[in-house]
């Protein structure tokens, strides 16, 4: 009877919910037959539906989440969305994923709820409550389904709990429901509280990176500027080796007609040479008939002398 009664009013409170979020159900995943209650021993399969023109990626997940999470990290569980091969039924991508084993959550009395996750962590859409039981069919409750909760649609929750909590029958458990619900909301608002200094420290944070990038940004201008000056001193040395490649062409094709020319004065060496060793052969010649001659002048001075001397005796005698 607690639960029945506690369903009952849960039931209430989402279907007034639903009613806040009547023009958000259309941008909204939808969840497709969802059971009152589900088995903890067998695999729990569900379906979705996402709305035309919805943009959708393989990094999406469907979460199984206690119902008063207050954000995406309250997930107890996962599945990533397979997008390999969407089915689409009219202009809407239709889906499924399958919890098993450990993946699916205790049978502990509490509610639940899937909730299709984008891959920027925004809520795109929540099924219906449902429990984790072992006599499951025996639960049931008001036929209703969650859309995206924002922080007002929270606001609007606790002002309900407030107004429902006043003059309540406390018979069959109801007002521990109500607790409950009461004490999700003050823990959500103290949450809340938390993000906000959350916040402020974030912004705070950013604000000394926006310092901290300025001088990021400073260094880097200094250094862009250096870089410049540099890429101009490389261009001249650039231009300088240019300029000596250059002059090396030149020196190696001036060497090579230097080489050209001293092969060729080293082959007209070569006939010098023949023909010195011809001319030292001829004057070494020229000597020996030198000396020949020599020796027969000395003959014929020798010759003249004694035919002197016999003139002279000759004329003497006479």
């Amino acid at each position: 009877v607690q639960i029945q009664g506690s369903l009952f009013i849960a039931s209430l409170l989402l279907s007034k919910t639903k009613k806040m979020a009547e023009e958000k159900s259309s941008i909204a995943v939808q969840f497709l037959s969802v059971s009152d209650s589900y088995s903890p021993s067998k695999s729990l399969s569900v379906g979705f539906k996402c709305p035309s023109g919805m943009s959708v990626s393989t990094s999406d997940w469907i979460g199984i989440f206690k119902v008063g999470w207050v954000s995406t990290r309250d997930y107890y569980t996962f599945e990533w969305v397979n997008w390999s091969s969407p089915v689409e039924e009219d202009d809407q991508k239709v889906g499924s994923v399958t919890f098993a084993g450990r993946r699916i959550p205790p049978s502990d009395g509490n509610m639940y709820q899937f909730c299709y996750v984008g891959r920027d962590y925004s809520m795109r859409g929540c099924s219906r409550p449902f429990m984790i039981s072992s006599g499951a069919d025996d639960i049931s409750f008001i036929d209703s389904e969650f859309v995206e909760i924002t922080s007002d649609d929270i606001d609007q929750l606790r002002s309900m709990v407030v107004i429902n909590t006043v003059g309540t029958d406390k018979k069959g458990g109801v007002p521990a429901i109500l607790l409950e619900l009461k004490e999700t909301v003050q823990r959500l608002g103290d949450e809340k509280g938390e993000i906000i200094k959350e916040l402020a420290a974030s912004k705070e944070k950013a604000s000394m990176l926006d310092e901290e990038l300025v001088e990021k940004q400073k260094a880097f201008d200094y250094i862009q500027q250096n870089s410049e000056e540099i890429v101009k001193e490389a261009e001249q040395k650039q231009a300088m080796l240019d300029d000596m490649a250059v002059k090396l062409v030149e020196a190696e094709q001036l060497l090579a007609s230097l080489e050209a020319k001293v092969s060729q004065f080293g082959e007209e060496n070569s006939g010098l040479k023949l023909e010195v060793g011809k001319l030292l052969a001829d004057v070494e010649s020229i000597r020996e008939e030198l000396q020949v001659c020599q020796t027969e002048k000395a003959g014929l001075v020798a010759s003249k002398l004694t035919l002197e001397k016999e003139i002279k005796v000759y004329n003497f005698e006479r």
